[in-house]
C-alpha cells in the first residue's frame, strides 16, 4: 500500500513547481485533483507537442492526477469546487507567484480545510502562517512546499486544528457581514462626533 493512499488533494496549480509537487504526492499513492481554466488547461500544455500533441513536462509533471475543467468566475463552477473541497479534498493547495485576495484560499479556509499556499499579495493578510494555514516563502522551493504537506498529512490532528483556525479567521476577519458591521460602527462613531462650534 502506498503511504499516501486514501488522502485527497485537490489543487490550483499551473506550470512547473506546483505540478511537480504534487505530482509527488500522486507518486505516492495521493489522489490529486488539479483544477484548470476551461477552453486552454493549464498553459504549460502547450509549451511543445512532443508527447501526442501536449508538452513533454507537462505529461511529466501531471501523471497520476486527475484533472477538471472549471471556469471559478461562474457561480455553479465555484459550487462544484466548493463541494469539492467540502466533500473530498484533505488539502488543498495554491501556488502562487501572483495574487490578490485568494478566493480558492479563502473558500478552504471555510472549509475547515488546511491551507498551504504562498506568502505573497493578499494571501499573506489571509493566513497566519502555522494557525490559519502554511505559507511559503518561495514558490519555487519544492522541499519546503513538500514537506509543509506531508507534515499536515502525517499530522492530521494538526491539520484539523488548522482547519478549524482558518474557518473561525473567516468567520471572524472575512465574511460579508463583519464589513458591514464594520462599516456600522464607522457611521456611529462619526455620526457621535459633535461638530465644532461656529
Amino acid at each position: 500500500m502506498q503511504p499516501l493512499a486514501g488522502i485527497t488533494v485537490v489543487t490550483l496549480e499551473h506550470a512547473i513547481a506546483g505540478p511537480f509537487a504534487t505530482r509527488q504526492l500522486a507518486d505516492l499513492g495521493a489522489r490529486v485533483i488539479k483544477i484548470e481554466r476551461p477552453g486552454v488547461g493549464d498553459f504549460a500544455r502547450a509549451y511543445d507537442e512532443r508527447v501526442r500533441g501536449l508538452a513533454s513536462h507537462f505529461v511529466w509533471t501531471n501523471r497520476s492526477k486527475e484533472s477538471l475543467t472549471l471556469d471559478v468566475k461562474h457561480p455553479e463552477a465555484r459550487a462544484i469546487l466548493q463541494r469539492l473541497v467540502i466533500d473530498h479534498a484533505d488539502v488543498v493547495v495554491q501556488k502562487s507567484i501572483a495574487e490578490g485576495f485568494g478566493l480558492t484560499v479563502a473558500e478552504g479556509m471555510w472549509k475547515a480545510k488546511p491551507v498551504v499556499a504562498t506568502r505573497i499579495g493578499g494571501i499573506q493578510d489571509q493566513i497566519v502562517d502555522g494557525e490559519s494555514g502554511i505559507l511559503l516563502d518561495d514558490p519555487t522551493d519544492l522541499a519546503a512546499y513538500g514537506a509543509a504537506v506531508r507534515d499536515l498529512l502525517e499530522n492530521p490532528e494538526r491539520a484539523r486544528a488548522i482547519g478549524r483556525a482558518a474557518m473561525e479567521r473567516v468567520r471572524d476577519d472575512f465574511l460579508a457581514v463583519r464589513s458591514l458591521l464594520q462599516y456600522l460602527a464607522l457611521f456611529e462613531k462619526l455620526l457621535a462626533v459633535t461638530p465644532p462650534a461656529a
